[in-house]
């Protein structure tokens, strides 16, 4: 049967054999010309069914955790991301942008701290 080789169980596989140049073109013309993959897989048993498991659990954990660091305010956070920015930037120009979707302007700063002192 024809297929894609990465829908087979590895685990069901039996023997892999390659045919190549005249003997694989011969037995499947034209979708033979590059050679060929045969995969046989394992055939049924009788007697009971056997099941094979394989999987894995895993806990995630932060390593560093916050302690009432957690930023709500816009105008705090403006204030440390733009910080942060000229601290690394050795030009020491202003940012183009926040990131890909938004721009960095001094009007909407200012928006920001007037919201705050609201």
């Amino acid at each position: 049967m024809e297929g894609d080789m990465t829908t087979v169980n590895p685990e069901d596989v039996e023997s892999v054999s390659v045919l190549k140049d005249a003997s694989s073109a011969a037995i499947y013309g034209a979708r033979g010309t590059f050679g060929v993959i045969l995969i046989t897989t394992k055939r049924a048993s009788k007697g009971k069914p056997k099941l094979n498991y394989s999987g894995g659990y895993s806990v995630n954990d932060r390593i560093v955790k916050m302690e009432n660091n957690i930023v709500t305010n816009g105008l705090q956070w403006t204030d440390a991301w733009y910080k942060a920015y000229m601290e690394g930037n050795d030009n020491g120009t202003p940012p183009a942008g926040i990131n890909n979707v938004f721009k960095y302007t001094t009007d909407w700063y200012n928006e920001l701290v007037k919201r705050n002192s609201e």
